[in-house]
């Protein structure tokens, strides 16, 4: 997906800075404006966020509006919100996932297959854009700690590089 979208930037480096953070971080853009959800964002906070200044803030967001494509794409970027810092205060576990190969499918199923053996309740999964994250994972937060005797039959399952509990 990101190589579709970075050709809109090409000659603008420091604009496609920008429109990765955007899109990691799920910020849309309506009507010249940056949001995060509902919340408008101050171009200020954008650019700092960003470590640029507003107006490489301000010139990607009117890349983004004069393209059909990267308009319906940036408009429609929603937020997730991770629980992945938040499970050590409710008790609940985190399983960080490092594919040895971002393509081969099947790597989440056979890690959740482990877990539903062990009877354990998976409150979410969220993995990171290949095309955006440089070394992209996967976190697995579960409603109970992850028994330390998982760690060797998850990292032998096919396509898992590595594995950390937390």
């Amino acid at each position: 997906m990101w190589s579709n979208i970075s050709e809109y930037f090409e000659k603008y480096p420091a604009q496609e800075k920008v429109a990765q953070k955007m899109m990691e971080v799920g910020i849309s853009v309506r009507n010249g404006s940056p949001y995060c959800g509902d919340i408008k964002i101050t171009l200020s906070a954008m650019a700092e966020a960003c470590g640029t200044d507003r107006r490489i803030v301000t010139s990607t967001m009117n890349t983004i509006e004069s393209s059909k494509f990267l308009t319906g794409i940036f408009s429609n970027v929603l937020p997730v919100c991770s629980y992945k810092k938040v499970a050590p205060f409710m008790k609940w576990g985190v399983l960080e996932i490092v594919p040895e190969d971002v393509n081969r499918p099947g790597i989440i199923s056979s890690v959740t297959g482990v877990l539903a053996k062990e009877g354990i309740n998976i409150r979410q999964v969220i993995a990171d854009d290949p095309d955006i994250a440089s070394q992209p994972k996967t976190f697995i937060v579960t409603e109970s700690q992850i028994p330390g005797k998982l760690l060797g039959k998850i990292k032998d399952l096919p396509g898992v590089g590595a594995v950390v509990i937390y």
